[in-house]
């Protein structure tokens, strides 16, 4: 009988120190490194776009080819690595003959990544990233707010694993007014997707009509 008692109260002391044990929490998604969007100087990014512009009485459809050059890198203010990128443009990929476009940079300050054109300063990516981040593109500009946030790295993109996926954090879905984002990052790479959607409505009669909108694709290649 004693015997019997004392594993009934071991039974119970096993039981109550297990119901004691703190709970583990599941770490977030991190990742230190700037990999997925990598400043060097004299790299080259190739990109086919295709653009749609939607204007109330028309359509316009155009496909072309988008170079990114990167050059040597100054020092902004702080001591901030600036990586100047000269955009260039041709209508195809056979087209040997490529026009200049603009001219842009990317550098990283803080705690972001930004792409600079024309003066708008936006940031593309929050340091360090963080699966769940979100944070206001344009932040340092005079633009509205613009909500994005990381979804994973765990995103497979044309045969790339362990790509990172950015999207809007508020997709506005309302009739009058849409806009969405998609963007993806490789790891070694930076950024080889994006995709822009962009509608504004009004209403005549009661129904809907397109007064405008975009939708620009980008896809990197010769990765």
């Amino acid at each position: 009988m004693d015997y019997l008692k004392a594993c009934l109260f071991l039974l119970v002391l096993v039981g109550f120190v297990s119901g004691c044990k703190k709970e583990e929490s599941i770490p977030a998604q991190t990742n230190e490194s700037g990999d997925y969007y990598p400043l060097a100087e004299g790299q080259v990014w190739h990109w086919l776009v295709q653009d749609t512009v939607f204007l109330e009485n028309d359509t316009t459809i155009q496909h072309w080819v988008e170079t990114d050059s990167f050059r040597a890198f100054f020092y902004g203010q702080n001591g901030v690595e600036i990586f100047p990128r000269d955009i260039y443009r041709k209508t195809s990929l056979g087209d040997s003959i490529s026009t200049f476009q603009v001219r842009a940079s990317a550098y990283r300050a803080g705690n972001y990544l930004f792409e600079q054109k024309e003066n708008k300063p936006v940031a593309v990516l929050q340091l360090p990233l963080q699966v769940g981040a979100v944070w206001d593109a344009n932040a340092f500009n005079s633009a509205g707010q613009e909500l994005r946030t990381m979804k994973t790295f765990n995103y497979l993109y044309e045969q790339i694993p362990n790509c990172l996926l950015v999207t809007l954090m508020l997709q506005n879905s309302s009739l009058v007014d849409q806009y969405e984002i998609k963007e993806i990052f490789a790891a070694g790479k930076g950024q080889v997707y994006s995709w822009y959607f962009s509608r504004e409505y009004t209403f005549v009669d009661g129904s809907p009509v397109l007064v405008r909108g975009y939708t620009r694709e980008k896809k990197r290649i010769n990765l």
